[in-house]
């Protein structure tokens, strides 16, 4: 397991470990707090909006383009004997630091609000499934913008897949805790929990293909 993390973190530039990694989350949570004292509020919506934009972008600086043909970022790996093993770990690393990074944040935000106290509309987001949806969607849709954009290395592709994520994260948020259907949100929860489960496996498993294909020039 410590090679594995080491192998990730090996990926990842110092800029990217210090502002994604460690200043998002405390500055997220941060807020979280002051909203929570002085509010009775949630800023569950904005970090939702937030994260996902961050990790999609924030993907470009990591493992972005590597599933578009002769990416360069994979020359170094033809180079040695471990070069597959090594990749598969970081690609499945990342999801499940990804994974890891959302429980937490969405879970300490929840658990603010449950010692703080929440408004009505707030409570109403501090809920165990409207955290587990938080989550999901959050995990869910950057997972998907990171595969999509990683077809390319321009930084616009990025870009674009970002705010599409982070807009559709926000609305299909409000839309599962809005209580429009008893049976909305549970339903949404197992829907983004399967939508995770097969969008993980695809995004490794293509990513790995790409790049054993860039062995033979295919």
């Amino acid at each position: 397991m410590k090679r594995k993390i080491r192998s990730y973190l090996g990926f990842t530039s110092f800029w990217y470990k210090l502002l994604l990694l460690l200043v998002l989350p405390v500055l997220l949570l941060g807020i979280q707090v002051f909203a929570s004292v002085v509010f009775q509020g949630t800023v569950i919506p904005l970090s939702i909006l937030v994260l996902i934009f961050a990790e999609i972008f924030g993907d470009t600086f990591v493992l972005g383009g590597i599933q578009e043909k002769n990416s360069e970022k994979m020359d170094y790996l033809k180079t040695s004997p471990r070069g597959m093993k090594v990749m598969k770990s970081v690609l499945v690393m990342d999801l499940v630091r990804r994974f890891l990074a959302f429980v937490v944040i969405f879970g300490l935000s929840g658990l603010m609000m449950l010692v703080f106290g929440a408004t009505p509309g707030a409570e109403k987001m501090a809920g165990p499934e409207a955290l587990l949806l938080a989550v999901l969607l959050t995990y869910t849709l950057s997972v998907l913008g990171i595969f999509l954009s990683r077809f390319g290395s321009l930084l616009w592709i990025n870009m674009l897949c970002a705010y599409a994520g982070a807009i559709v994260g926000l609305v299909l948020f409000f839309i599962g805790t809005g209580g429009m259907l008893p049976l909305l949100l549970p339903l949404m929860n197992t829907a983004m929990g399967i939508l995770a489960v097969g969008l993980s496996i695809l995004t490794v498993k293509i990513a790995m293909m790409k790049v054993e294909g860039s062995y033979y020039d295919k």
